[in-house]
């Protein structure tokens, strides 16, 4: 994109970097070399949005205490025992997301970076990682799988 393309939108420094043509494979980016500190808009922006309220632990974030959920401490308190576990850890925690991100958008927020719904489509758990394949629509209709590897919650 060239600076144009940002001009009166909303943009945020990219946490994770997606990859993959079919789904989203995203992968921590602030701190990466290739592409570290990149901007990141659309659909890109609500995907991180909803991956950093996903993997927020709720009340974690001092000046704000409504954000997060509670998916991450499921994980890191060992109630995800079975690939059901997550599903009902998932679906607990995308009320609290749905809130959040539907409380911070305005008029001025372009549909494409609206919250419109997310479905998890997959789990795969082993002891000490999983990694979930999300299904997240915007308000604009655009939708994407997005796979999100979780490691280390022991």
């Amino acid at each position: 994109m060239s600076y144009e393309q940002y001009i009166g939108r909303n943009v945020d420094v990219a946490a994770y970097r997606a990859s993959g043509s079919t789904y989203v494979a995203m992968q921590p980016a602030i701190a990466n070399s290739v592409d570290g500190g990149q901007a990141v808009t659309g659909f890109a922006r609500l995907a991180q949005s909803f991956l950093l309220e996903l993997l927020t632990v709720g009340g974690s974030v001092l000046a704000e205490p409504t954000r997060g959920c509670v998916f991450m401490q499921h994980a890191s308190t060992g109630q995800w025992r079975t690939v059901g576990d997550v599903f009902a850890s998932f679906a607990a925690a995308l009320l609290a997301i749905r809130d959040t991100l539907k409380a911070r958008e305005t008029e001025a927020t372009p549909v494409d970076e609206r919250f419109e719904d997310a479905e998890l489509l997959s789990v795969t758990l082993l002891p000490t990682e999983a990694s979930v394949t999300i299904q997240l629509t915007s308000e604009a209709g655009s939708s994407q799988q997005i796979i999100a590897p979780l490691t280390t919650f022991s």
